[in-house]
C-alpha cells in the first residue's frame, strides 16, 4: 500500500503546480467518498441479511447519485449549458459517451460482484491498478504528454498493486489450510485400522 501511495504522489507532482486549493480540496472530497463508499458497499454485500440483489443495488446506488449532481450542476451554473451542449454534440460523442456508459455499468457490476468476495481494501487497490491502466493506455493510444517521472510514478503504483494482491492471494491459501484437529485422530486411526484388517 506505501507503494501505491508514493507512486501515487510521484505522479501527481508532476502536475501538482496547476492545481488550485479548491480543486485540491474537491479531488480529496472525491477520494474520501470512494473510500467510505468502497468500505460501505463490501460490508453491506457481505452481510447475511443483505438481500437485495446485486443489479438492484448497483442501480439504487447509481439512482441516488442523480440528484446530487442536478444539485452540482445548478449551484455551478453548468446546468444553463446543457440546452446548447445537447444541441452542439456530434453523434459520434453521442455514441462514444454511450459505449463508455455500458462499459462503466458492465464494470460497476463486476466490482460490486467483487465486493462481496474481498475487501473493500483489496477493491480500492484494484481500483487503483485499473486507473493506472487508463492512464497508460491515455499514453499509448490517444499521445498523452508523459515523461520519465510519470513513467516510474506508474511502474511503482502498479508494482504495490501487484505485490499487494500477491501478498493478499499468498495469505488466503495459507488461511485455506486446516490442521488436522484433535477431534479428526480417532477417525483416522479406525480407517487405519480397517485397511490392516
Amino acid at each position: 500500500m506505501l507503494l501505491v501511495i508514493v507512486g501515487t504522489a510521484m505522479y501527481s507532482c508532476t502536475s501538482v503546480s496547476a492545481v488550485t486549493p479548491t480543486a485540491f480540496f474537491w479531488i480529496f472530497t472525491n477520494c474520501v467518498f470512494t473510500v467510505v463508499a468502497t468500505v460501505l458497499r463490501s460490508w453491506f454485500l457481505k452481510d447475511k441479511d443483505f438481500t437485495l440483489s446485486l443489479p438492484f443495488a448497483q442501480v439504487s446506488v447509481s439512482t441516488v447519485a442523480i440528484p446530487f449532481i442536478c444539485i452540482a450542476a445548478v449551484l455551478s451554473g453548468e446546468m444553463h449549458q446543457w440546452p446548447s451542449v445537447l444541441k452542439d454534440t456530434p453523434p459520434t460523442a453521442w455514441f462514444w459517451a454511450t459505449m463508455s456508459g455500458l462499459v462503466a455499468g458492465c464494470f460497476s457490476f463486476l466490482q460490486f460482484r467483487c465486493q462481496g468476495i474481498i475487501s473493500g481494501t483489496s477493491d480500492l487497490m484494484f481500483q487503483n491498478a485499473v486507473k493506472v491502466l487508463i492512464i497508460t493506455m491515455g499514453i499509448v493510444m490517444f499521445g498523452d504528454t508523459f515523461d520519465m517521472e510519470s513513467f516510474t510514478a506508474c511502474c511503482v503504483t502498479l508494482g504495490g498493486c501487484a505485490l499487494y494482491g500477491y501478498l493478499r492471494q499468498s495469505e488466503g491459501k495459507e488461511g485455506a489450510k486446516v490442521p488436522a484437529s484433535s477431534s479428526q485422530a480417532p477417525l483416522i486411526d479406525v480407517e487405519e485400522r480397517n485397511g490392516q484388517k
